[in-house]
């Protein structure tokens, strides 16, 4: 009779530490080829950038935008999401440029949990990533563009490689209007899958996309642009339902814009804001999403311009 009671009390306590020390597991997977290395600017607008050719961070929304860049920079980018305790830092340059071809690369740092304590604060790691990207015009009105990009995620434990790409078209008729067509996705990722105790590394395939858009500027004088308006239509494969993202961009005086955009997803609503301000060739923009119903997005870009114009034309 003691055996039975002293079994039983031990398979009671057994189940107190089990309800009060459940298995935590959280998993993600890093895909750099969109969303943090966009820029600010593109964020602000609510991801509609597929058909913009603003500075160098459009190749990860579109590569072939390349050809028709407004600004030949070299771009800083800080972006923290807060709800997944995830931080970015890129830096995207111009390489090389003639009248019908650009080439251009970015520079990438991720890194997760250094910004929150309890059980998630064990689930770090660092990624690193290398793109380049290039843009061929056609005709003077079309371009072509690529971009292939390496992932390198280390833990304490181990390292793994993924390599992403992604093609593009841009059609520019006048400087009034353009559309842009993409499909990224293609290739592997790297997935962080943590159990509370350590956290380990794997690649998978990533979601494929298409994305399809169009920019228009008025009034037609890009030095006398007063707004721009761009919309989006995006498709996930794996996915069911289209997102459909919108944003305005609004020029108050010639060295101030703001911005704001809506994403429709099947899942969720978002609404975006930004802020650009240009002071000669310096540029420093800002912009959020500061719903609590999305990952709560933050993204800082700052950027000097090297070649061509020197503002928000």
């Amino acid at each position: 009779m003691l055996t039975r009671w002293f079994s039983f009390v031990l398979s009671f306590l057994c189940c107190v530490v089990a309800f009060n020390n459940p298995t935590y597991t959280q998993s993600i997977i890093l895909d750099n080829s969109r969303l943090f290395n966009a820029g600010a600017r593109a964020l602000g607008l609510a991801e509609a950038h597929v058909a913009e050719a603003y500075d160098v961070n459009s190749m990860y929304w579109n590569p072939a935008s390349l050809s028709y860049l407004r600004q030949y920079s070299f771009v800083l980018d800080h972006a923290l999401e807060v709800s997944s305790n995830l931080m970015n830092e890129n830096i995207s340059m111009p390489l090389y440029r003639t009248n019908e071809q650009v080439m251009a690369m970015g520079l990438t740092v991720n890194h997760i949990g250094y910004l929150r304590e309890g059980v998630e604060a064990n689930f770090r790691a660092v990624q690193y990533g290398y793109d380049v990207a290039y843009s061929q015009k056609l005709i003077p009105t079309v371009s072509i563009g690529a971009r292939v990009g390496l992932r390198y995620g280390h833990t304490p434990s181990s390292n793994v490689w993924g390599v992403s790409s992604s093609v593009g078209i841009f059609y520019s008729p006048s400087q009034e209007i353009s559309y842009g067509a993409s499909f990224s996705g293609l290739g592997t990722g790297i997935r962080y899958s943590h159990n509370g105790i350590s956290t380990a590394l794997s690649t998978a395939k990533l979601s494929r996309r298409l994305q399809v858009g169009a920019s228009l500027r008025y009034p037609s004088s890009l030095k006398q642009t007063i707004f721009i308006i761009s919309v989006a239509n995006e498709k996930i494969f794996d996915r069911a339902g289209i997102r459909y993202k919108g944003g305005i961009e609004f020029f108050p005086v010639h060295f101030i814009a703001l911005r704001t955009g809506y994403l429709v997803d099947p899942e969720v609503k978002v609404a975006f804001y930004g802020l650009g301000i240009k002071a000669g060739r310096i540029r420093f923009e800002y912009a959020m999403s500061p719903s609590k119903l999305t990952n709560r997005l933050y993204q800082f870009s700052l950027g000097l311009d090297v070649w061509g114009k020197n503002s928000f034309d």
